[in-house]
């Protein structure tokens, strides 16, 4: 049974979620109606600073007929693969004194998120293949951070990335 969006979604959510990523500290399976500002450090020690939330969207969606010469394929030497653009949300909130301590964790976790998605190209098995880009020499992860802003002189600083990436489905 193909996972299909929702699955996809699902998927994602898994694959970074559960402590798998340092600082994305909470995970949805899609954007919430409210974001809690107790999700941003939920799970961590007394006296974290920073911490993220996150979730994945599907920006868009394709299908491909490929022919395999050889090998494994769903069915025999071809498959139709579904082709997702996942946008993975990561709201980042900080109450570190200095803007560039704050800079710093936000860039911390997004490293980590990029290792995760660089580490297992099937997101632990659910996927044909993800991060990877779908022809020779496409592009395979980009990251998108708006510029830090500061709520009030002594309040949270809080920037919004997004991490695209290709998850592929082979059906």
């Amino acid at each position: 049974m193909p996972l299909g969006r929702k699955g996809t979604r699902q998927a994602v959510a898994a694959y970074f979620g559960s402590g798998s990523v340092a600082g994305l500290n909470t995970v949805y399976t899609g954007e919430p109606r409210v974001v809690p500002e107790k999700g941003y450090l939920v799970g961590t020690s007394a006296g974290t600073k920073s911490g993220a939330q996150g979730w994945p969207w599907i920006e868009a969606q394709r299908d491909k007929r490929i022919a395999f010469t050889g090998g494994p394929s769903p069915s025999g030497l071809q498959a139709k693969l579904v082709l997702y653009e996942v946008s993975f949300s990561i709201r980042f909130w900080s109450l570190q004194a200095k803007g560039e301590t704050a800079l710093d964790d936000h860039d911390a976790i997004l490293d980590a998120f990029v290792t995760r998605l660089r580490a297992d190209r099937t997101l632990g098995g659910t996927m044909w293949q993800a991060g990877e880009g779908d022809t020779n020499e496409a592009e395979d992860i980009h990251v998108v951070s708006g510029y830090p802003k500061e709520r009030k002189a002594t309040g949270p600083i809080v920037i919004w990335s997004m991490i695209r990436f290709l998850a592929i489905e082979a059906i």
